[in-house]
């Protein structure tokens, strides 16, 4: 095991290299496994090799139990610039295992925020709790936010009502201006904007009741920060091409008959058994898709 202020310093190294655009700099290890964006990779061809610039740190999390760090910020790789995800093991002063994902530079709707323009996330990330969180309570919280999906079961999901959810920094709850264009309604009918509903309503009226999940993986979780990190394989419209939307009724894609998977690391902010916050990062993949780490 490496003590929490070891592994806290390797994730300021790791923060410090990337904006310095030295991420190579980084001590990796010779036989590190790598992958990015879901595929292995050479070191120098995932963020930690690409990262010209850091911008700002969204979410930073790290597991002295399981040696682990997990890093949400804005990479930026010359001109281009999105909020990304990295994962990172650590085993005797270097990097074993390095997981990136790096994310589209704005949400593909309208209302998607450029990543160089994305809020910082919400206060309850920069609120640790006042006492460390239980390991496997917090686990157990995060897990139960995909149990809902895949048993059309959401009222399972421990979602706090003043809960938000950000994906790769744009917020799609509580915020009229984003809209879900890539959703119909299957008589043709005009559909209220579901961006405007908080995270619990979206949630428990259905609205993703027809995804799947696969892959699931809880690699960090930071007990003094209160933070799991979950990896996933997240597949929209995976059951069938529609859900039921209580008080809205049945609702599709907009694009009908295609089906993709996100290759996904999501931050849940977790405090007794209660899931206060999410921030997503994802690309997006085809639907036969599966993770290398799973």
């Amino acid at each position: 095991m490496i003590d929490r202020g070891m592994i806290d310093a390797f994730a300021s190294e790791l923060i410090a290299r990337l904006g310095e655009g030295r991420g190579l700099d980084l001590p990796i290890a010779p036989d590190a496994r790598i992958t990015a964006d879901g595929y292995p990779a050479a070191i120098e061809d995932s963020l930690i090799g690409r990262a010209t610039g850091l911008g700002d740190v969204r979410i930073l999390a790290t597991d002295a139990d399981s040696n682990q760090i997990g890093l949400f910020a804005l990479v930026e790789r010359g001109e281009q610039a999105s909020v990304c995800g990295l994962r990172l093991r650590v085993a005797d002063g270097r990097a074993v295992e390095v997981e990136t994902v790096a994310g589209p530079p704005r949400f593909p709707s309208t209302g998607g925020v450029d990543a160089r323009e994305a809020e910082p996330p919400r206060a309850a990330f920069a609120r640790p709790p006042a006492t460390p969180g239980d390991r496997e309570a917090m686990r157990h919280a995060a897990s139960l936010y995909y149990a809902a999906v895949v048993r059309e079961e959401p009222g399972i999901a421990p979602l706090d009502p003043a809960g938000a959810r950000t994906e790769v920094g744009t917020r799609i709850t509580d915020n009229p201006a984003f809209a879900f264009d890539f959703y119909a309604a299957i008589d043709g009918g005009e559909l209220p904007n579901f961006g405007e509903w908080s995270a619990r309503d979206q949630f428990l009226r259905g609205l993703w009741n027809a995804d799947g999940v696969t892959d699931e993986r809880y690699p960090v979780v930071d007990r003094a920060r209160g933070i799991v990190l979950a990896c996933t394989s997240y597949r929209p419209w995976h059951k069938r091409f529609e859900t039921d939307v209580a008080g809205v009724g049945r609702v599709g894609p907009r694009v009908t008959g295609r089906r993709v998977a996100l290759n996904m690391m999501e931050m849940f902010r977790i405090e007794a058994g209660t899931i206060l916050e999410m921030e997503s990062v994802w690309t997006i993949e085809p639907a036969e898709f599966a993770s290398p780490w799973a």
